[in-house]
């Protein structure tokens, strides 16, 4: 499995989406202070935060410091919950791959601050087969963590509502792959038609 694979994981997206809610969205880290993120994310990886000490730290120890960051997290707030096969599958990878699980961990944690996709509650009440509205008023009332409204649609971060167990990974990431074709397919049109005019 090479570093390429482990990110392109389905679990490996899981668990960013998991991370990504404690530790980019503020209104969550306002809403549960009792959490020790700062000092969890050091036990993960000290090697980042320490500098003198270049020997490779036991991957065990770095799965249970990581379980100890989800159960803060999980016991903190109920509604966030990782999966078991993504907790299985990251300690496999770290057991397999032990003088490359530092870097593993670093990419996890670096990857919780990229851009998320985002889906609108016009695409998740479709996928849902739910009123559009409903949708809008937990993200209004900051059920969906991360949820922020632009141009007057709500965008939802697809990892959180994964996370959240709004809808299974495949099923959220098909439900965009269906959107984006139709507007590839829009703008191809509009050229081909100024084409045609010129």
């Amino acid at each position: 499995m090479t570093l390429r694979d482990i990110v392109q994981s389905a679990h490996f997206q899981s668990l960013v989406g998991f991370l990504r809610i404690p530790l980019c969205y503020q209104e969550w880290k306002n809403a549960h202070p009792e959490v020790p993120l700062e000092r969890l994310i050091e036990k993960i990886s000290p090697a980042l935060f320490d500098e003198k000490d270049n020997t490779p730290p036991e991957s065990a120890a770095l799965f249970a410091n990581f379980i100890s960051l989800t159960k803060a997290v999980e016991t903190a707030d109920p509604r966030l919950r990782v999966s078991l096969g993504a907790l299985l599958w990251l300690k496999d990878v770290l057991d397999q791959y032990p003088y490359a699980s530092l870097a593993v961990l670093h990419m996890l944690l670096a990857a919780t601050y990229t851009l998320p996709e985002m889906m609108t509650t016009a695409q998740l009440a479709t996928l849902r087969q739910e009123s559009e509205e409903s949708w809008r008023q937990k993200a209004q009332n900051g059920k969906i963590p991360g949820a922020y409204n632009s141009r007057n649609r709500w965008l939802l971060p697809v990892g959180t509502l994964y996370v959240l167990g709004v809808a299974s990974s495949p099923l959220l990431k098909e439900a965009l792959l269906v959107e984006r074709p139709i507007k590839k397919r829009k703008r191809r049109v509009r050229h081909s038609q100024e084409q045609t005019q010129e």
